[in-house]
């Protein structure tokens, strides 16, 4: 039989930029209150990586911020070859 883990809260994550082609979801810091497990459930659950295939060669993630919205990237390059 498995236990059965509640967890009620707000877990405060920063996302990050990862070797110019990857998106770092982490959670900082997860309020356990010194229940054993809770930390680890939480992280399987929210930590995450995205690794964006498909950018021209010589583009890479800059910034990434957070808004209301979702989500903002802006990315940079370098000698970039686009299609037109």
């Amino acid at each position: 039989m498995r236990g059965l883990l509640a967890f009620n809260g707000s877990v405060l994550s920063t996302v990050s930029i990862v070797d110019g082609d990857t998106l770092r979801l982490q959670a900082d810091d997860i309020p356990a209150e010194g229940i054993p497990g809770v930390e680890e459930r939480v992280r399987e659950k929210v930590d995450r990586d995205w690794k964006i295939s498909g950018l021209p060669k010589g583009l890479e993630f800059d910034t990434v911020t957070v808004t209301k919205s979702g989500i903002d990237v802006t990315v940079k390059g370098n000698q970039v070859a686009l299609a037109g």
